[in-house]
């Protein structure tokens, strides 16, 4: 997995756990 592909599984991620109304320590960490 190049580095590329995790940052855009991580940014998912993010972006996952803001619109379910995720923490805000993570969207703060990217």
């Amino acid at each position: 997995m190049t580095f590329d592909e995790q940052f855009v599984q991580i940014v998912e991620t993010v972006l996952e756990s803001e619109s379910q109304g995720g923490s805000s320590e993570r969207s703060r960490r990217v």
